[in-house]
């Protein structure tokens, strides 16, 4: 049998973040039940609201929006767009204006992280 190679120190820490794992998990499901109690239909103007916002967001809308965000800082007329690639087996990506040759740096690519638009993306009318 090996010993232990933690300190005690660690060990406290370690226990610490798992009784504050264990807590947010109580509060989840807590909270989930509370949503689920909760009756949409009896606030109509709740359900008005949300209907209301998706209306508004159509998908030319927002890609107005994103060029505006990505707009080039040097030339000032086109937008930054999201290139990919791969590099050694995982995805990279840059951003290149679509009107000077203006780029940024490589970094790694996250779908859920990155945001922009990816070059050959259409609006859908």
């Amino acid at each position: 049998m090996s010993k232990n190679s933690r300190g005690q120190k660690e060990y406290s820490r370690l226990q610490e973040a798992l009784h504050e794992n264990k807590k947010l998990k109580r509060e989840i499901s807590s909270l989930r039940k509370q949503l689920a109690r909760l009756d949409l239909d009896r606030h109509d103007y709740v359900k008005d609201i949300i209907e209301e916002h998706l209306h508004e967001e159509t998908p030319a809308k927002v890609l107005e929006a994103m060029k505006e965000e990505w707009k080039c800082k040097k030339c000032n007329i086109g937008y930054l767009e999201i290139v990919l690639y791969t590099k050694v087996g995982d995805p990279w990506y840059f951003r290149k204006c679509n009107f000077c040759p203006h780029r940024t740096t490589s970094k790694q690519y996250f779908p859920d992280k990155v945001e922009g638009i990816v070059k050959g993306m259409k609006s859908n009318p």
